[in-house]
Protein backbone atom coordinates (compact mmCIF):
# COMPACT_ATOMS: atom_id res chain seq x y z
CA UNK A 1 0.00 0.00 0.00
CA UNK A 2 1.38 3.03 -1.14
CA UNK A 3 1.78 6.45 2.07
CA UNK A 4 -0.57 8.96 1.52
CA UNK A 5 1.56 11.65 2.64
CA UNK A 6 4.16 10.76 -0.18
CA UNK A 7 4.80 12.57 -3.78
CA UNK A 8 2.02 11.82 -5.79
CA UNK A 9 3.42 12.44 -9.56
CA UNK A 10 4.07 9.78 -11.45
CA UNK A 11 7.36 9.67 -13.33
CA UNK A 12 7.44 8.26 -16.35
CA UNK A 13 5.22 5.43 -17.30
CA UNK A 14 3.59 2.41 -15.27
CA UNK A 15 5.66 0.21 -18.31
CA UNK A 16 8.94 2.32 -18.07
CA UNK A 17 8.72 4.39 -14.84
CA UNK A 18 11.65 6.66 -15.79
CA UNK A 19 11.26 10.53 -16.15
CA UNK A 20 14.08 13.30 -16.85
CA UNK A 21 13.44 17.16 -16.48
CA UNK A 22 15.62 20.10 -16.70
CA UNK A 23 16.09 23.18 -14.63
CA UNK A 24 17.61 26.38 -15.64
CA UNK A 25 17.30 30.02 -14.42
CA UNK A 26 14.30 30.12 -16.24
CA UNK A 27 12.84 27.34 -13.70
CA UNK A 28 14.90 28.67 -10.48
CA UNK A 29 16.02 26.17 -8.13
CA UNK A 30 14.09 27.62 -4.96
CA UNK A 31 10.80 25.81 -7.09
CA UNK A 32 12.98 22.38 -6.35
CA UNK A 33 11.35 22.32 -2.60
CA UNK A 34 11.79 20.02 0.00
CA UNK A 35 9.63 16.69 -1.79
CA UNK A 36 10.28 12.96 -0.94
CA UNK A 37 9.14 9.69 -2.65
CA UNK A 38 9.68 5.89 -3.08
CA UNK A 39 11.92 6.37 -6.24
CA UNK A 40 15.82 6.81 -6.79
CA UNK A 41 16.56 10.14 -8.43
CA UNK A 42 19.74 11.21 -9.47
CA UNK A 43 20.37 15.38 -10.07
CA UNK A 44 23.38 15.83 -12.67
CA UNK A 45 25.08 19.23 -13.04
CA UNK A 46 25.88 20.34 -16.53
CA UNK A 47 26.84 23.88 -15.61
CA UNK A 48 27.14 26.20 -12.61
CA UNK A 49 26.63 25.36 -9.26
CA UNK A 50 23.81 24.54 -7.05
CA UNK A 51 23.66 23.94 -3.33
CA UNK A 52 21.08 20.85 -2.89
CA UNK A 53 19.80 19.56 0.99
CA UNK A 54 19.27 15.60 1.61
CA UNK A 55 17.71 15.18 4.76
CA UNK A 56 18.76 18.26 6.37
CA UNK A 57 22.53 18.37 4.61
CA UNK A 58 23.89 20.85 2.32
CA UNK A 59 25.73 19.54 -0.51
CA UNK A 60 27.05 22.07 -3.29
CA UNK A 61 27.12 20.58 -6.38
CA UNK A 62 29.18 22.01 -9.40
CA UNK A 63 29.74 21.11 -13.20
CA UNK A 64 29.98 17.26 -14.11
CA UNK A 65 29.12 16.60 -10.87
CA UNK A 66 25.89 14.17 -9.59
CA UNK A 67 23.65 13.79 -6.55
CA UNK A 68 22.54 10.33 -5.84
CA UNK A 69 19.15 11.06 -3.59
CA UNK A 70 17.71 7.49 -2.52
CA UNK A 71 14.16 6.55 -1.44
CA UNK A 72 12.15 8.49 0.93
CA UNK A 73 14.57 11.09 1.99
CA UNK A 74 13.61 14.55 1.82
CA UNK A 75 15.33 16.78 -0.94
CA UNK A 76 15.43 20.07 -2.26
CA UNK A 77 17.50 23.54 -3.76
CA UNK A 78 18.51 25.45 -0.86
CA UNK A 79 20.46 27.89 -3.25
CA UNK A 80 22.00 28.77 -6.68
CA UNK A 81 25.61 29.62 -6.54
CA UNK A 82 26.25 31.05 -10.24
CA UNK A 83 23.83 33.35 -12.32
CA UNK A 84 24.09 30.84 -15.04
CA UNK A 85 22.92 27.14 -14.40
CA UNK A 86 21.58 23.72 -15.51
CA UNK A 87 20.85 20.77 -14.28
CA UNK A 88 18.84 17.56 -15.30
CA UNK A 89 16.76 15.45 -12.38
CA UNK A 90 16.52 11.69 -13.41
CA UNK A 91 13.94 9.96 -11.70
CA UNK A 92 13.42 6.52 -11.77
CA UNK A 93 11.29 3.69 -10.32
CA UNK A 94 12.92 0.74 -8.14
CA UNK A 95 11.30 -1.78 -11.07
CA UNK A 96 13.05 0.06 -13.65
CA UNK A 97 16.42 -1.44 -12.22
CA UNK A 98 15.11 -3.77 -9.97
CA UNK A 99 11.61 -5.99 -11.95
CA UNK A 100 11.10 -8.53 -8.40
CA UNK A 101 11.92 -7.85 -4.76
CA UNK A 102 12.42 -11.22 -4.64
CA UNK A 103 15.27 -11.29 -7.24
CA UNK A 104 18.93 -11.97 -5.95
CA UNK A 105 19.78 -8.93 -7.13
CA UNK A 106 17.55 -6.95 -4.58
CA UNK A 107 18.05 -9.26 -1.79
CA UNK A 108 21.51 -9.54 -2.00
CA UNK A 109 22.76 -5.82 -2.71
CA UNK A 110 19.66 -3.49 -1.67
CA UNK A 111 17.68 -4.80 0.54
CA UNK A 112 19.82 -7.84 2.07
CA UNK A 113 18.14 -7.96 5.41
CA UNK A 114 14.41 -7.20 7.29
CA UNK A 115 15.97 -4.37 9.41
CA UNK A 116 18.62 -2.81 6.31
CA UNK A 117 18.73 -0.87 3.29
CA UNK A 118 21.59 0.42 1.32
CA UNK A 119 21.88 3.82 1.17
CA UNK A 120 24.14 5.35 -1.47
CA UNK A 121 26.87 8.45 -0.85
CA UNK A 122 25.39 11.13 -2.44
CA UNK A 123 27.27 13.24 -4.25
CA UNK A 124 29.41 11.82 -7.57
CA UNK A 125 32.65 13.69 -8.75
CA UNK A 126 35.12 12.73 -11.26
CA UNK A 127 37.72 11.86 -8.71
CA UNK A 128 37.79 8.70 -8.39
CA UNK A 129 37.26 5.83 -11.30
CA UNK A 130 33.75 4.66 -10.10
CA UNK A 131 32.64 7.92 -10.10
CA UNK A 132 33.77 8.92 -13.64
CA UNK A 133 32.24 5.76 -15.07
CA UNK A 134 29.13 6.66 -13.08
CA UNK A 135 29.36 10.29 -14.39
CA UNK A 136 29.86 9.38 -18.21
CA UNK A 137 26.52 6.58 -17.39
CA UNK A 138 24.71 9.73 -16.17
CA UNK A 139 25.28 11.95 -19.40
CA UNK A 140 24.75 9.61 -21.90
CA UNK A 141 21.68 8.82 -20.16
CA UNK A 142 20.56 12.46 -20.48
CA UNK A 143 21.56 12.44 -23.97
CA UNK A 144 19.26 8.98 -24.81
CA UNK A 145 16.49 10.47 -22.97
CA UNK A 146 16.66 13.73 -25.41
CA UNK A 147 17.01 11.67 -28.41
CA UNK A 148 15.16 8.67 -28.21
CA UNK A 149 16.74 6.31 -30.54
CA UNK A 150 15.35 2.56 -30.67
CA UNK A 151 15.63 0.75 -27.80
CA UNK A 152 16.81 3.81 -25.92
CA UNK A 153 14.59 1.87 -22.98
CA UNK A 154 16.88 -0.85 -23.01
CA UNK A 155 20.37 1.47 -23.05
CA UNK A 156 19.08 3.57 -20.14
CA UNK A 157 18.19 0.46 -17.88
CA UNK A 158 21.35 -0.91 -19.18
CA UNK A 159 23.51 2.74 -17.84
CA UNK A 160 21.55 2.89 -14.46
CA UNK A 161 22.01 -0.80 -13.44
CA UNK A 162 26.03 0.41 -14.12
CA UNK A 163 25.66 2.99 -11.99
CA UNK A 164 24.28 0.68 -8.81
CA UNK A 165 27.40 -1.46 -9.76
CA UNK A 166 29.97 1.18 -9.99
CA UNK A 167 28.89 2.25 -6.10
CA UNK A 168 28.87 -1.15 -4.68
CA UNK A 169 31.93 -2.49 -6.19
CA UNK A 170 33.18 1.08 -4.80
CA UNK A 171 31.13 0.54 -1.31
CA UNK A 172 30.29 3.99 -1.75
CA UNK A 173 27.21 2.95 0.09
CA UNK A 174 26.39 2.34 4.00
CA UNK A 175 23.55 0.88 5.72
CA UNK A 176 20.46 2.58 7.15
CA UNK A 177 18.64 1.05 9.78
CA UNK A 178 14.77 0.75 9.12
CA UNK A 179 14.31 2.62 12.32
CA UNK A 180 15.33 5.58 10.79
CA UNK A 181 12.41 6.02 8.44
CA UNK A 182 10.36 6.58 11.65
CA UNK A 183 12.23 9.76 12.82
CA UNK A 184 11.29 11.46 9.70
CA UNK A 185 7.38 10.39 9.26
CA UNK A 186 6.43 13.83 11.01
CA UNK A 187 8.61 16.06 9.04
CA UNK A 188 7.14 13.84 5.92
CA UNK A 189 3.43 14.38 7.51
CA UNK A 190 3.89 17.93 8.05
CA UNK A 191 5.42 18.52 4.28
CA UNK A 192 2.68 16.64 2.75
CA UNK A 193 0.00 19.14 4.94
CA UNK A 194 1.78 22.24 4.23
CA UNK A 195 1.80 21.55 0.30
CA UNK A 196 -1.22 20.30 -0.03
CA UNK A 197 -3.28 23.26 2.39
CA UNK A 198 -0.32 26.31 1.79
CA UNK A 199 -3.23 28.47 0.27
CA UNK A 200 -5.55 28.18 3.80
CA UNK A 201 -4.78 29.89 7.02
CA UNK A 202 -2.98 26.66 8.40
CA UNK A 203 -2.07 26.88 12.59
CA UNK A 204 1.00 25.24 12.83
CA UNK A 205 0.31 24.22 16.81
CA UNK A 206 -3.16 22.77 15.48
CA UNK A 207 -1.10 20.26 13.53
CA UNK A 208 1.14 19.25 15.85
CA UNK A 209 -1.48 18.93 18.28
CA UNK A 210 -3.56 16.34 15.67
CA UNK A 211 0.04 14.74 15.36
CA UNK A 212 0.53 13.80 18.78
CA UNK A 213 3.94 16.07 19.13
CA UNK A 214 4.61 18.80 20.68
CA UNK A 215 4.99 22.05 18.22
CA UNK A 216 8.54 22.86 19.71
CA UNK A 217 10.04 19.13 19.15
CA UNK A 218 8.05 19.44 15.48
CA UNK A 219 9.57 22.33 14.61
CA UNK A 220 13.08 21.70 15.84
CA UNK A 221 12.89 18.16 13.26
CA UNK A 222 11.10 20.16 10.56
CA UNK A 223 14.16 22.76 10.27
CA UNK A 224 17.04 20.12 11.04
CA UNK A 225 15.74 18.00 8.40
CA UNK A 226 14.83 20.55 5.53
CA UNK A 227 16.98 23.35 6.73
CA UNK A 228 14.47 26.00 7.63
CA UNK A 229 11.20 26.72 9.84
CA UNK A 230 7.90 25.57 9.28
CA UNK A 231 6.60 29.09 9.16
CA UNK A 232 9.07 29.80 6.85
CA UNK A 233 8.86 26.94 4.47
CA UNK A 234 5.29 27.76 4.33
CA UNK A 235 5.92 31.38 3.46
CA UNK A 236 8.57 30.16 0.85
CA UNK A 237 6.04 28.17 -0.60
CA UNK A 238 3.19 30.72 -0.61
CA UNK A 239 5.34 33.54 -2.31
CA UNK A 240 6.85 30.82 -4.71
CA UNK A 241 3.16 30.69 -5.64
CA UNK A 242 2.30 34.10 -5.84
CA UNK A 243 5.49 34.34 -8.61
CA UNK A 244 4.23 31.58 -10.72
CA UNK A 245 0.64 32.97 -11.00
CA UNK A 246 2.09 36.87 -11.63
CA UNK A 247 3.68 35.02 -14.50
CA UNK A 248 1.06 33.20 -16.06
CA UNK A 249 -2.34 34.94 -14.35
CA UNK A 250 -1.65 38.56 -16.15
CA UNK A 251 -5.28 39.62 -15.75
CA UNK A 252 -5.80 38.18 -12.30
CA UNK A 253 -5.74 40.98 -9.61
CA UNK A 254 -2.85 41.10 -7.40
CA UNK A 255 -4.86 41.58 -4.13
CA UNK A 256 -6.80 37.48 -5.63
CA UNK A 257 -3.73 36.50 -6.09
CA UNK A 258 -1.96 36.95 -2.32
CA UNK A 259 -5.25 35.58 -1.37
CA UNK A 260 -4.98 32.35 -3.31
CA UNK A 261 -2.16 31.79 -2.02
CA UNK A 262 -2.66 32.30 1.63
CA UNK A 263 -1.84 35.56 2.17
CA UNK A 264 -4.63 37.18 4.06
CA UNK A 265 -2.68 40.94 4.64
CA UNK A 266 -1.93 42.92 1.48
CA UNK A 267 0.28 44.86 3.44
CA UNK A 268 2.50 41.76 4.64
CA UNK A 269 2.16 40.29 0.69
CA UNK A 270 3.88 43.44 -0.11
CA UNK A 271 6.68 43.04 2.26
CA UNK A 272 7.58 39.59 1.62
CA UNK A 273 7.84 40.45 -2.38
CA UNK A 274 9.77 43.72 -1.49
CA UNK A 275 11.99 41.64 0.65
CA UNK A 276 12.47 38.52 -1.93
CA UNK A 277 12.35 40.81 -5.38
CA UNK A 278 13.35 44.25 -4.29
CA UNK A 279 10.19 45.10 -5.79
CA UNK A 280 6.52 45.72 -4.79
CA UNK A 281 3.62 42.90 -6.67
CA UNK A 282 3.19 45.83 -9.39
CA UNK A 283 6.63 46.61 -10.38
CA UNK A 284 7.34 42.83 -10.44
CA UNK A 285 4.12 42.57 -12.53
CA UNK A 286 5.20 45.49 -14.84
CA UNK A 287 8.95 44.52 -15.19
CA UNK A 288 7.74 41.01 -16.39
CA UNK A 289 5.52 42.55 -18.78
CA UNK A 290 8.09 44.31 -20.16
CA UNK A 291 10.24 41.20 -21.24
Amino acid sequence: MSNPIQEKIVHGEKLFPFAAYEFTPAFPPELFTAHWHSDYEIIYMQKGAVTFGINGISYPLSAHQALMVNPYQIHYSVSANTSDFSFTSIVFGNSLVFPSTESRIYTRYIHPSAREYIRFFPVLTQETASGMDSLKSIEKICLLDKSRPLCYEMEIQILLLSVFCNLLRANAYDMEIREDFHTLSYVQELLYLLRKNFAEDIKLEALAQNMNISYEHLCRSFKKVVGKSPKKFLNDLRFQHAVYLMKTSEHQAIAEIAESCGFSDMSYFAKCFRQKTGKTPSEYRNHMAGE
